[in-house]
């Protein structure tokens, strides 16, 4: 009789539960604080605008939308590490989508930043940036552990920030159907 052993499920092709929450957490945690940047920044002009409920809003919706785009992110990377052939990324899920996923997250934060000073010029030093991030990505060995480490002290904060984007969805929810 023929015994199988190398069976290839459809589950073999993610990545385990621990390797998910560390990229996630890569993943969550740099777009998380730079929206708390830019809030912080627009603090003092909405506090001169708005009310409380205003402001708690504004901050709402953007917590709500910064968890969609790190689920986008995340949710990219999976689907990546799924499609190509395991040994490119699969084998390697933490340190290569943590890289991948700090790297897109500062490519977003230097187009955000260029937006937000309304230069026309952006791409050009952003594409370069990035360029280069990848390039480092790709070709520098890092040591994985530290990488992993890395990843591992963002899930405390992931943790943190996913209890405030669920608040923030709940007191969305709250004022869309009053009681």
């Amino acid at each position: 009789m023929i015994e199988i052993q190398n069976r290839n499920t459809f589950s073999d092709h993610f990545p385990k539960k621990q390797e998910v929450w560390l990229v996630f957490s890569a993943c969550t945690v740099p777009l998380h604080i730079w929206v708390t940047i830019v809030f912080l920044y627009n603090f003092p002009s909405l506090i001169l605008k708005a009310n409380l409920w205003q402001i708690l809003s504004v901050l709402s919706f953007t917590l709500v939308f910064t968890l969609l785009e790190s689920l986008i992110l995340f949710g990219f990377l999976v689907l990546v590490a799924a499609v190509i052939p395991r040994r490119l990324f699969r084998e390697r899920f933490v340190y290569v989508g943590a890289r991948l996923a700090l790297v897109i997250a500062g490519f977003a934060l230097l187009v955000n930043t260029w937006f937000m000073q309304e230069a026309t010029w952006a791409w050009v030093p952003v594409l370069g940036v990035t360029g280069v991030g990848l390039f480092v990505l790709i070709r520098r060995p890092v040591n994985a552990a530290k990488q992993t480490g890395l990843a591992e002290r963002f899930t405390l904060m992931t943790a943190l920030y996913l209890f405030l984007d669920f608040m923030a969805l709940l007191f969305l929810l709250a004022g869309a159907f009053p009681i």
